[in-house]
């Protein structure tokens, strides 16, 4: 099986890599937000970002039951190079679709309010 890349109609690039006889799926979203990318005078906006992403509540679930939520998966982290802003989640074939709706929740309904961010840690400033 050979590995396909294509791009979708908002600009993002997917690479759908089949494997025979896998019982999960690791998926990966990447942002050319990385180290280098942050703004003069705002070292670590990337990083910041990136602990926002993973750390803050959403309008479906507070930040505990987010985590609990992130918990179930196999493998899930992010991280910040110089180039890049990267979060990868690996889940087995019955909950990816849940693991892909759990991080569109992070993007679509990031909470910032006091609520989201109550309790210290990632999102905890």
């Amino acid at each position: 099986m050979k590995d396909k890349l294509y791009t979708t109609n908002d600009g993002i690039t997917v690479i759908y890599s089949p494997v025979k006889n896998i019982t999960g799926v690791q998926f990966e979203l990447s942002f050319a937000a990385g180290a280098l990318n942050d703004p003069a005078g705002k070292a670590g906006l990337a990083h910041f970002c990136e602990h926002i992403l993973m750390g803050c509540g959403t309008k479906r679930f507070t930040r505990e039951e987010k985590n609990k939520q992130m918990g179930k998966y196999q493998y899930i982290n992010a991280f910040t190079s110089n180039y890049v802003l990267r979060m990868v989640i690996s889940a087995t074939n019955d909950d990816i679709a849940e693991a892909v709706d759990t991080m569109t929740e992070s993007f679509d309904g990031l909470n910032l309010t006091q609520q989201g961010r109550r309790t210290s840690g990632a999102c905890g400033w």
